[in-house]
């Protein structure tokens, strides 16, 4: 299988196709090799428009929805980003062309493990994989300009929403494998659900989730 050729047309038929237009963004899932983060079994799906199982129950999920929180959240080369959930590093090594370093937590050691061997068999060396409970979040690194949760919660655990600094926090949600609901929060000591989103944040901000809630059918809990 030619995996750079699977790469590109996941970009021109699953991300382009969905209104991500941010050539950063397109860039960062062009030049990660995704095959490398999913075990053998799966590689041939590596780049199928579903998540892919990686153990214990959870699964990587889809390019597409990565791919909108990333144009959502707009990440800058200066930003510190934490990964909750990281899984096998994949998220994080997308995140990595963007920002000036990211840390990927994750509660799994066998899953940590993989995801530091795949990034440093990429020379990706501004990533730090760590392992702890992930409602835990990571104080030890931060402040954070960017947390992305790379998953599926119910609740935003409060550690990820007490930093002093104000950040950029991005939650998936999934039913039965695909992308629910997408919401995108600015915030800073304390987590506001989409409707108080969109009453008190600026004009701009206001506009943005407007059209990223349309965009995904509106719909689902904030």
């Amino acid at each position: 299988m030619d995996y750079a050729v699977a790469r590109q047309h996941m970009i021109d038929s699953q991300v382009r196709t969905n209104k991500v237009t941010n050539p950063e963004v397109i860039a960062a899932l062009a030049s990660v090799p995704r095959e490398r983060f999913v075990a053998e079994a799966y590689r041939k799906l590596a780049y199928s428009d579903r998540p892919i199982p990686i153990g214990t129950g959870r699964r990587m999920p889809e390019p597409m929805g990565l791919a909108r929180l990333l144009q959502s959240t707009q990440p800058r080369t200066g930003d510190s980003a934490l990964v909750v959930g990281a899984g096998t590093g994949y998220s994080a090594a997308v995140i990595s062309r963007l920002v000036g370093r990211a840390v990927a937590l994750e509660c799994d050691p066998a899953l940590a493990a993989y995801a530091r061997a795949a990034l440093a068999g990429l020379d990706v060396k501004n990533v730090t994989v760590v392992e702890g409970p992930l409602n835990a979040g990571r104080a030890a690194d931060a402040p954070y300009n960017l947390i992305l949760i790379d998953g599926s919660v119910e609740v935003v655990p409060e550690a990820l929403t007490a930093s002093r600094t104000a950040f950029t926090l991005a939650r998936q949600r999934y039913e039965h494998g695909l992308v629910d609901s997408l919401v995108v929060l600015e915030a800073q000591r304390t987590m506001i659900s989409s409707e108080d989103a969109l009453a008190q944040s600026d004009a701009a901000v206001r506009m943005n989730l407007v059209a990223l809630y349309k965009a995904l059918g509106g719909g689902g809990e904030g």
